[in-house]
């Protein structure tokens, strides 16, 4: 009889958690860097709960905003070497 009670804590508990963990769809690099509003908002979330940092889009959003920094730095450097060959 008392085995009844405690299977079912049990059977319940690992529902409700199943029910929590719901996977969060994890967005790639490269579609982070295609969609502007999707990153600012991933960004300003990351940012506003660190405990979200270390989340893969989280890392995926910070790698995408890093990459298209690096290729507007490589841009502009090309345009400083051309205004100055001038």
């Amino acid at each position: 009889m008392k085995r009844i009670p405690m299977v079912l804590v049990a059977i319940v508990s690992g529902l409700t958690l199943f029910g929590c963990g719901k996977a969060e769809e994890v967005y790639s690099v490269e579609w982070y860097k295609e969609n502007e509003q999707a990153r600012m908002a991933r960004l300003d979330k990351c940012e506003s709960s660190p405990e979200l940092v270390n989340t893969p889009n989280c890392i995926n959003a910070e790698a995408a905003r890093n990459e298209l920094l690096k290729e507007i730095d490589e841009e502009m450097d090309k345009i400083r070497k051309k205004m100055m060959k001038r």
